[in-house]
């Protein structure tokens, strides 16, 4: 797993590549959470994360609910 911090971003940001099994499913559909409970807690608002080894596969962290969720589904 890789991890940027966005500079630029006015509140804490972050661009994670990762691959699928460091991610486990979250309870509802479409949302997924990281397997290492370090990087749940260290990921700001609207974090991006690309997982390389589904492509197409573009998930947006949500801070408060610790969840990633999938945008590249309906």
């Amino acid at each position: 797993m890789n991890i940027e911090r966005i500079h630029s971003a006015a509140r804490p940001r972050h661009r994670v590549w990762c691959m699928s099994g460091e991610l486990s499913d979250g309870q509802t559909a479409g949302t997924y959470t990281f397997t290492d409970a370090a990087v749940n807690a260290q990921l700001g608002e609207g974090s991006e994360i690309v997982v390389i080894d589904a492509p197409g596969k573009l998930l947006f962290w949500d801070s408060v609910g610790h969840l990633a969720y999938d945008w590249t589904t309906e």
